[in-house]
């Protein structure tokens, strides 16, 4: 019994956790109205997302450009191994930005504060805490039980103070999102 309780709490029986409305809609306002690129969805997420553009698990979005001005990425959770498949995305995302592949982006993650790769952007980016846990979507469009950790919304772009007020009255910032949002 306690290995399944274990198992429930560290794991996920699908990847498919779609994000909110009320998530995405602040994430349009963020950046500037479209999400042009989504690297890691599929054609019932997009119904929701609405990006002009997506890659599905077949295509492998992180061995392809993410040449677009916005992009928008809620990874695929779990691991390969040892390995994070949130932390590999994540690092990604870091990187394909700093090579200038895309100009603005958000990206939503849980909020794993005991892990390597999340302690690392969440020191350097701006990042936002959400406050409860996040109903996250089934494919069905029907509320998605058993999130059991915090969420976080990282942002990359030139306004990092509209991601802070976009997002204040239901996360935290961490100490760069709080450097940002006074310099706005």
């Amino acid at each position: 019994m306690a290995d399944g309780i274990a198992k429930n709490l560290t794991t996920s029986l699908s990847e498919e956790w779609y994000t909110p409305s009320w998530i995405l809609n602040r994430v349009r306002r963020v950046l500037g109205g479209t999400i042009n690129l989504d690297p890691a969805s599929c054609a019932i997420a997009n119904e929701r997302v609405r990006a002009e553009r997506f890659y599905t698990k077949e295509q492998n979005g992180l061995a392809l450009p993410w040449l677009a001005n916005t992009v928008y990425l809620n990874p695929p959770f779990g691991k390969v191994g040892r390995e994070s498949i949130a932390g590999v995305w994540a690092d990604t995302f870091f990187t394909k930005y700093c090579a200038g592949e895309f100009e603005a982006g958000v990206l939503l993650t849980r909020a794993a504060c005991g892990t390597g790769w999340f302690s690392k952007h969440a020191r350097t980016q701006v990042c936002m805490i959400l406050d409860d846990r996040v109903q996250f979507m089934e494919p069905t469009g029907s509320n998605k039980s058993g999130q059991t950790v915090g969420t976080a919304l990282f942002y990359v772009g030139p306004d990092p103070a509209l991601f802070v007020e976009q997002l204040e009255d239901k996360a935290w910032p961490n100490g760069a999102a709080q450097r940002a949002a006074l310099r706005a």
